[in-house]
């Protein structure tokens, strides 16, 4: 019972998830086959075995498309993966970034409410003196 798959909500094995290019193939050849079940008979009334011809070269083109692209092969599957390692660090990024915020605005709005907007200097014993002027004074 450890070798059989776990059916998922499709029905479908995993490895079949994995693998899209042999789906992509299977229906490529599967059109092709009603193409030449149609154009065969049709070679008898034209008397041109191009239109056979045709479908044939074109499924073997659109085979070794989807044979040299990178669909559904593990480096395609690593990039999803690590696009989605860096969109959970965004994410997380954009929390700290929004829990600053929060942070900030409650400093703002505590020092609203009090009326204590002006910086206070800090003396050397740790008491506060007099409220800083925003411009510098001139004599």
């Amino acid at each position: 019972m450890d070798n059989q798959f776990k059916p998922t909500h499709s029905g479908t094995p995993p490895e079949a998830l994995v693998d899209v290019r042999v789906q992509l193939i299977k229906s490529i050849w599967g059109f092709a086959t009603a193409m030449l079940g149609i154009s065969i008979p049709l070679v008898g009334l034209t008397r041109s075995p191009w239109l056979p011809v045709c479908v044939l070269l074109a499924a073997a083109a659109g085979t070794a498309a989807v044979c040299l692209s990178k669909i559904g092969t593990s480096q395609t599957s690593n990039s999803l993966e690590a696009t989605q390692e860096q969109l959970r660090q965004m994410e997380e990024r954009l929390s700290h970034v929004e829990t600053i915020s929060r942070f900030e605005r409650s400093l703002h709005e505590r020092d609203t409410v009090s009326g204590q907007e002006e910086t206070y200097s800090q003396s050397p014993e740790g008491t506060r003196s007099s409220p800083r002027p925003s411009t510098p004074i001139s004599y």
